[in-house]
């Protein structure tokens, strides 16, 4: 068992440090261009939807996919249960969202967030047609077909936002790139995915996973909204100019913890799993991943502040000066 945990984790790190890195590398260079051909305000704009859409993917999953994961024998009835009550609950916040539209959009006093939010929530609503199949796969230890996936989700989506962003669309060039890349990812995962959701649906199944579940969708209900709050205030008492500044450098700034917890976690979260009923190894190998993730990830983020200056003004010119102190 602990030669087949070393294999399965060596493969894990290695398609997954294959997977970041050319994710990290798509995402920053399409990132670059990006932000030559937008104005800080077309990613203020998308910016303060990000906690709306954040919350509905947490609340549309609600921790089931986790408890999937976790549980050792799966049926195809418990796959396909909870497919289903991703989608019915990702329907219904959608729709709950798109009459909320204007409510949002006077809450920044903005208007064109009424359009522009019903196109952006859209992306969450086709992520919640393919969660199973990414946790299936995640399950599986099948860290290459994954990889696949989500590089060439990144690719497509990247191509697109920029197409729209040299056209002239701004912010809608962002909020296409969006959907794109929840529309392509979840089509691939089904393309490379052998299961399909059959018409089954069992109560007792949710009824038995929802303790755990609903455990994890609490701690990250809390988790978003400690994060987005600075972006629903800071819309709501400044301007998207101010957004799109605390937007940007928020997200260059979790770059290279991303890129360490992306590598880390596509080999932890199945090995965690599969140590489940052994705490003893279970605890002992939580603590070796967060020393791992410390050791790598503290060097990154402080050399990364260290450089912020020089690495805006080369990359994104002194237009972006503003996110410097930021980061």
């Amino acid at each position: 068992m602990g030669q087949t945990l070393k294999e399965k984790t060596a493969s894990g790190l290695f398609w997954g440090g294959f997977s970041n890195i050319s994710q990290q590398i798509v995402t920053f260079g399409f990132g670059i261009v990006m932000a030559r051909i937008l104005l800080p305000e077309d990613f203020g704009l998308v910016g303060m939807l990000a906690i709306f859409s954040s919350l509905a993917t947490i609340l549309q999953d609600s921790g089931f996919s986790m408890a999937l994961l976790r549980r050792q024998n799966t049926t195809d009835s418990d796959c396909s249960t909870v497919f289903f009550a991703n989608v019915f609950i990702s329907i219904t916040l959608y729709f709950l969202l798109f009459f909320l539209a204007p409510v949002i959009a006077s809450y920044y006093r903005q208007p064109l967030l009424t359009d522009l939010s019903r196109v952006v929530f859209l992306s969450f609503l086709f992520s919640s047609m393919s969660g199973v199949q990414n946790t299936l796969m995640a399950k599986k230890m099948e860290l290459k077909k994954m990889a696949i996936v989500n590089l060439l989700s990144v690719l497509i989506s990247s191509i697109v936002g920029l197409t729209f962003a040299l056209l002239g669309y701004s912010y809608w060039s962002i909020a296409i790139q969006m959907v794109a890349l929840s529309f392509v990812r979840t089509v691939l995962l089904w393309l490379m995915n052998d299961w399909k959701p059959t018409l089954n649906f069992n109560l007792e199944f949710i009824k038995e996973i929802f303790p755990f579940s609903f455990k994890l969708l609490i701690s990250s209900i809390i988790g978003q909204i400690s994060s987005g709050i600075y972006s629903l205030l800071l819309g709501r008492y400044y301007d998207e100019r101010e957004v799109g500044y605390y937007s940007q450098a928020s997200k260059w700034c979790l770059m290279p913890l991303g890129f360490v917890n992306g590598i880390i976690s596509s080999a932890a979260l199945p090995v965690l799993a599969e140590l489940n009923n052994d705490e003893e190894r279970l605890h002992l190998a939580f603590r070796k991943i967060l020393r791992c993730t410390a050791f790598l990830s503290f060097p990154l983020i402080w050399g990364f502040a260290f450089i912020a200056e020089e690495l805006i003004l080369i990359t994104v010119t002194d237009r972006w000066i503003e996110v410097v102190p930021i980061i």
